[in-house]
């Protein structure tokens, strides 16, 4: 009888126990994999940045902040900006989205339909419209625009200075088609907040809307960059075409534009999505050479640029502009800031910086359509109605 080889049934590891190796083995690799995701990957300040704001640090923790749950969320907060797999994962499955039904994952914008259009031709190229322009017009207080508007104006006439509001249009407001119903029923708050901008405007002769269609005429096809939510640089004329028009013999003759050149542009919407595309575009806008344009930082990091054109006239007015990025992130600021002699422009948020400038002859504001609901009541702040008041040298 031949011998047959055999190990002892006391040294086959159980079924049992072989089942657990097996769970515990993928227990680690998981928790390896989790623990990558914090080190693997491009830097973790991406997420935040994709966000138009700072990295979230992680908060001090006391004894006594451990009772609050603010704690935690801060934590949360913290521990998610320092996932660097986070931006690659998004960008993958948002472009992919994109590409294949024209939607996008993220409620922060749309493409003004609810249905997908599967494999469109348009793809990475797909229109989008920013969430916040549909939000905040539902919320807005006709009271406190109008009362804002007031002290605005009586704070011009009580120091006899010139001032103007300008509003340009949300890319909405232009170029979503109202014709469909989906596309009207999103648009319900925007038209009508966009009513009552027209009505208080009616009421106050130094509130200036850029209509669609002025748009348009400048800038036909498209007006707005596709993935962003500003418009075009041709369409950014209606701003010095308003303000010329409105301080005609007063303003200079803006800076000719020059020899057509190369301009890139990021697209923030998509970069909101984690997909960092950028278009190439023509212009032919004056550089900011043309007025010595020079930025300095604030105390709250707001942007702030003094300016002073090159060869402007003793006589003409200086000015200050208070803007958001539908003047500084497109080429039009030179263009814009040489109907004047000299002066500063700051964004809204250094409102605070004011007692610091010197006065000036002339006041403009610029805020695009979905955030000017709330910036009317910045009309009656201390700051502002001081810096008017103060006379111009």
């Amino acid at each position: 009888m031949s011998h047959i080889n055999s190990t002892p049934a006391s040294e086959v590891a159980p079924p049992s126990t072989r089942r657990r190796w097996r769970a515990y083995g993928v227990a680690v690799i998981v928790a390896v994999a989790l623990i990558c995701a914090w080190f693997i990957g491009p830097e973790s300040a991406l997420w935040a940045a994709s966000q138009n704001r700072p990295v979230r640090d992680f908060p001090v923790v006391t004894l006594q902040s451990l009772g609050s749950t603010n704690t935690y969320s801060d934590i949360e907060g913290a521990l998610g900006d320092q996932l660097r797999s986070k931006y690659p994962i998004v960008k993958f499955l948002n472009e992919a989205a994109l590409t294949s039904t024209g939607l996008t994952f993220s409620s922060r914008m749309t493409n003004g339909s609810p249905f997908p259009a599967f494999f469109p031709t348009a793809g990475i190229d797909t229109n989008l419209f920013y969430g916040e322009e549909f939000t905040p017009p539902c919320s807005r207080d006709g009271e406190v625009m109008r009362s804002g508007m007031a002290k605005w104006e009586s704070a011009l006439d009580a120091a006899g200075k010139r001032g103007l509001y300008l509003i340009p249009p949300n890319k909405s407001t232009v170029m979503l088609d109202t014709e469909n119903p989906w596309a009207n029923a999103l648009m319900s708050c925007s038209i009508a907040g966009r009513t009552d901008l027209i009505d208080i405007a009616s009421e106050f002769s130094s509130l200036r809307l850029i209509s669609p269609d002025e748009v348009r005429a400048e800038s036909p096809n498209p007006s707005y960059w596709s993935g962003d939510t500003h418009w075009n640089s041709a369409s950014a004329d209606a701003l010095v075409t308003a303000i010329h028009e409105r301080f005609a013999g007063v303003a200079i003759d803006p800076a000719q534009d020059i020899a057509p050149h190369e301009i890139e542009k990021p697209q923030d919407l998509l970069f909101m999505l984690g997909i960092d595309r950028r278009l190439s575009a023509t212009s032919a806008h004056p550089s900011d050479d043309s007025v010595n344009l020079t930025e300095t930082s604030t105390k709250n990091g707001s942007r702030l640029w003094k300016f002073e054109t090159v060869g402007a006239p003793e006589s003409a007015p200086t000015a200050l502009l208070i803007v958001d990025s539908f003047v500084y992130a497109t080429d039009i600021t030179a263009k814009l800031l040489s109907q004047f002699k000299s002066g500063y422009m700051i964004q809204w948020t250094g409102l605070e910086e004011l007692a610091n400038l010197e006065p000036a002859d002339v006041i403009i504001l610029e805020s695009v359509e979905r955030a000017s609901y709330g910036r009317f009541a910045l009309l009656g702040k201390p700051e502002l109605l001081d810096y008017i008041a103060r006379p111009a040298k």
